[in-house]
């Protein structure tokens, strides 16, 4: 994912990082657009982060504004880590804290522990449950 927003290129010249893995170029420029440049991060939570590992990206986040409208960045990265075939798990650091976890998915279709649908296909199957459940009928 190549952006306007500054991420991996930031993260290699300002923090004097090195070695990234394709994953960990992937996250930091992802994160970078999310948050309108990566450097609007903390440097010591960056500098905390193993860029260099290639399966999971770890990144303490100190960030409270995630919504899904106003101010839209959780779901800018729902939706963009659907593109991006990885998978983010997210949970509680510590009080005011958010750990932001990433895995590169390969593939659409497979087991729980391999795959990631697309955006559109997980949506529909999300609403499809919801919907089968609740006492509302879909809309059109």
């Amino acid at each position: 994912m190549k952006t306007a927003y500054s991420g991996a290129g930031w993260v290699r010249r300002s923090l004097g990082i090195e070695e990234m893995s394709p994953l960990g170029e992937k996250v930091a420029d992802l994160i970078g657009y999310v948050f309108r440049g990566i450097y609007h991060l903390r440097s010591a939570s960056l500098r905390k982060v193993s860029w260099a590992d290639k399966y999971v990206i770890t990144i303490v986040l100190d960030d409270d504004s995630f919504s899904t409208v106003d101010f839209n960045k959780l779901t800018e990265l729902v939706v963009l880590t659907h593109e991006e075939m990885l998978r983010m798990h997210v949970r509680g650091a510590a009080p005011g804290y958010l750990r932001l976890v990433f895995h590169q998915r390969k593939t659409r279709e497979g087991g729980i522990m391999e795959r990631i649908p697309t955006m559109e296909k997980h949506t529909e199957e999300i609403k499809g449950g919801y919907f089968k459940h609740a006492t509302k009928e879909m809309p059109e």
